[in-house]
């Protein structure tokens, strides 16, 4: 029962008690499991290296013609089917740049100004400072308190109107 307890000086005439109960028994060995001890006595190791590593291997038998056929069927099918996905995904795209096309088209007869007004090119980016880049965490401002709904701007907006027309 004491086997797990450790005794350690911690002062000159002071014992402190430790409880070892991570640790498991040290078991004796006899003519019985003579042999089948591994680390720290326990025979579980050695049972799941003898599981594990001295099975024998299984014989697997080689693929019929048959079977070799359905598996080539099925991966010529499995390739048909990914091949029309992509054709598809890729024909969604063009049709989405030709509805686009159309769009700016008509604008243009519509509208030549706002037209020109879109195809003005946008002031570009310097890289660090003003463009980030999406991400998981969140921002330097995590909640803004003060925040206001809009009817509660409108009525702060409408009370400092009143403000400044007293004054």
């Amino acid at each position: 029962m004491f086997r797990h307890l450790a005794y350690f000086p911690a002062k000159p005439g002071c014992v402190k008690l430790f409880w070892r109960g991570y640790a498991a028994p040290q078991t004796k060995q006899t003519k019985a499991n003579k042999g089948n001890m591994s680390i720290g006595g326990d025979s579980r190791n050695e049972i799941i290296r003898r599981s594990l590593f001295d099975a024998p291997l299984r014989q697997v038998p080689e693929p019929t013609e048959v079977e070799l056929e359905q598996d080539r069927v099925i991966q010529m099918a499995w390739d048909l089917y990914v091949k029309e996905k992509r054709d598809a995904h890729v024909n969604q795209g063009i049709v989405k740049y030709l509805r686009m096309v159309d769009a700016s088209n008509e604008l243009k007869a519509i509208s030549p100004e706002l037209f020109e007004a879109t195809q003005q090119k946008k002031q570009s980016l310097l890289f660090p400072p003003q463009l980030k880049p999406p991400t998981e965490t969140p921002g330097n401002t995590i909640w803004n308190y003060t925040s206001q709904t809009r009817l509660e701007a409108q009525a702060a907006a409408a009370e400092q109107l009143k403000a400044q027309k007293r004054h």
